[in-house]
């Protein structure tokens, strides 16, 4: 029960921190914005680590390797193809097909790992994945200017599945390694790569140009989504079985985001949502019980 508990605190925080990112979301570019905030998180993480660890950094190269490829797969690679997807295609056809990766999870976690495929596992991630789909469709008029629906689609279903092979890459770097630890060194890694995104989109100085509160958001972002939400979700899956359970249960973010839209910036739950949250905890409860 332990693992699953800390794959849904993973999914709560990572919705605390898209309330930190929705404040300056509109204030400088995505990439520029996803920079400031693995700079903090990786500076908050070597602190918290070395206050309760110490100076204990004994983690071996292929650790290192897989954890760092799989997060570049899933928050760079994955994140960008999410956001070209979008450049083409209407959010209402974008976010169903992207929130499929779960059940790509399942598919390529039996294939590299080996892990067993349950009646459980895809029931509950089935309803996870349809209920997650729900709350991210939206009523959209302008289908009609969409640029080519058919690359946009193509390219969602691209990030589902990076997403869902970056996941997996991440689960083989844990293998001998303290997840918190891990996820301590691989975040500066990352660093150098999205900087490198960020110089032709805007310039190497944009993100030392920013505002205070866009810096202190996305420090509170930072600190909630890839200092401990990660390491929350990379514990998950260093104590379940299957890579599959552990993403399908962080993948509730929507549903936590959703309640959180609710309660802080008084947004109303239509039918929709509704039946997207229901199904989301019918497979949550299928998962854990």
């Amino acid at each position: 029960m332990l693992g699953e508990l800390y794959a849904i605190g993973a999914a709560i925080l990572w919705a605390a921190s898209s309330i930190f990112t929705k404040k300056v979301v509109d204030r400088a570019d995505i990439f520029v914005l996803n920079f400031v905030r693995l700079i903090f998180a990786s500076i908050f993480s070597f602190i918290i680590y070395i206050a309760i660890r110490g100076f204990e950094f004994d983690i071996s190269f292929r650790s290192l390797f897989f954890l760092t490829l799989g997060a570049t797969m899933a928050i760079i690679f994955g994140d960008a193809l999410y956001f070209r997807s979008m450049q083409f295609a209407a959010i209402s056809r974008v976010i169903p097909v992207s929130s499929t990766y779960p059940l790509f999870t399942i598919f390529i976690a039996y294939l590299l790992l080996g892990e067993p495929i349950t009646v459980s596992i895809v029931i509950g991630t089935v309803l996870i994945v349809f209920g997650v789909s729900l709350l991210g469709l939206k009523d959209d008029s302008d289908i009609s200017e969409e640029r080519d629906a058919t690359k946009g689609v193509f390219l969602a279903l691209v990030t589902a599945v990076t997403w869902a092979s970056g996941i997996t890459v991440m689960k083989m770097g844990l293998v001998d390694t303290d997840p918190f630890l891990g996820n301590v060194m691989r975040l500066p890694f990352l660093i150098p790569l999205v900087y490198l995104i960020v110089i032709p989109r805007t310039g190497y100085r944009k993100p030392f140009q920013l505002e205070r509160d866009v810096y202190i958001y996305m420090s509170l972002a930072g600190a909630t989504a890839l200092a401990v939400g990660a390491t929350l979700f990379l514990m998950s899956m260093s104590i379940l079985e299957s890579t599959a359970e552990a993403t399908a249960l962080s993948s509730t973010t929507p549903f936590f985001a959703t309640m959180f839209a609710v309660i802080f910036f008084k947004e109303r739950v239509n039918l929709k949502g509704l039946t997207g949250t229901l199904l989301i905890v019918l497979g949550i409860w299928k998962l854990l019980f």
